[in-house]
């Protein structure tokens, strides 16, 4: 069976906002063009961005969730550093690829559906795939950010 790639990075171009402030909350750029004003880089944020689907699939190897409940494990693991607003981008990245699916969908007592997911067989496959790289990538960060070891 074929596994797909999920790849753990995004590009993006930064500007370096110190030059091209304005007045109100756009910015600049060298080419003339105004965009939004940037947020200061958090190497937390992008982590945790880059790392949901990996942090989503690996709990769901354990049981059936739905995505509050997976906020919350996160959170909970992580004694509290890492958490997400929402999990819905992560979650339906992986049903695309074909990773989790839907099993049930539950009416609570506050009268708002929850839909479970559940991990695939492909999701089983393709975990260990994505954790040996995500631990790869990982080395190969602290090999650069302390070469002496």
């Amino acid at each position: 069976m074929a596994i797909k790639k999920l790849h753990f990075g995004r590009s993006s171009r930064m500007i370096p906002l110190s030059k091209y402030k304005s007045k109100d909350d756009t910015v600049n750029t060298s080419s003339g063009h105004r965009s939004r004003k940037c947020k200061e880089f958090s190497v937390k944020d992008a982590v945790r961005k880059s790392a949901a689907e990996l942090m989503v699939l690996s709990l769901l190897c354990e049981r059936t969730m739905y995505t509050y409940e997976l906020n919350q494990l996160i959170r909970e693991r992580s004694n509290g550093v890492l958490a997400f607003t929402t999990l819905y981008q992560a979650t339906y990245k992986l049903k695309d690829l074909g990773y989790i699916e839907e099993s049930e969908k539950v009416l609570s007592e506050d009268n708002r559906v929850r839909v479970y997911f559940s991990i695939t067989q492909a999701g089983r496959e393709a975990l260990p795939i994505m954790m040996d790289e995500f631990h790869s990538t990982v080395s190969a960060i602290k090999n650069i950010l302390n070469p002496e070891g």
